[in-house]
């Protein structure tokens, strides 16, 4: 709800505020979507409200300061519910090959690679944290015999990027300090 409206209602409040700083700051970003949304026909405001939403988040990411080195990790929850789905619906549209889950995102939110940028500072991971199978009426219910799909995944990519750019920053301060040492030096010998 805070989300919808700080970026599809644009409503300015202390928790869409709040909402915003977090993204102004962020070293990383996680986009969890349901793709299940995407594909039910009952759902086209949620599937506008996510595309457009997600899109202008992502779009304020990349604009600002450093945001281009910003990794986002998207998120596609419910994995294993939705797996047959989506590649019956790709098989029908004809997309094969390589990156799936990427070619099912640009069908249906196609504007967020337009907001990601050229730079591929994006991964997409198809996640289950709980894993389901079917009773004895044919309703899914948690399956605690299996271990998660993924889950950590999406973070541990987000880190190492993260990590890389800041030993990156240290080794550059490092060099900095060291040239003007160096100046320094050459100053009070001359």
């Amino acid at each position: 709800e805070v989300f919808q409206n700080a970026f599809t209602h644009e409503v300015d409040n202390e928790h869409t505020q709040e909402l915003l700083g977090h993204i102004d700051r962020a070293i990383a970003v996680l986009i969890i979507v349901d793709p299940g949304g995407a594909m039910h026909d009952d759902s086209t405001i949620e599937k506008v409200h996510d595309d457009y939403g997600i899109s202008k988040a992502i779009t304020r990411v990349r604009d600002s300061p450093g945001g281009c080195d910003v990794p986002i990790s998207i998120v596609l929850t419910k994995c294993d519910i939705h797996a047959k789905k989506i590649m019956a619906v790709m098989d029908k549209k004809g997309m094969t090959g390589k990156g799936k889950c990427r070619k099912f995102l640009m069908e249906y939110y196609n504007s967020w690679f337009l907001s990601l940028g050229s730079r591929r500072k994006y991964k997409i991971f198809p996640v289950a944290a709980v894993r389901t199978r079917k009773d004895a009426r044919g309703s899914l219910i948690p399956d605690l015999s299996k271990q998660h799909h993924n889950l950590l995944k999406p973070i541990i990519w987000s880190f190492d990027i993260v990590r890389n750019y800041r030993e990156k920053e240290q080794k550059i301060q490092e060099v900095m300090e060291k040239a003007e040492k160096f100046a320094h030096f050459q100053k009070t010998e001359n």
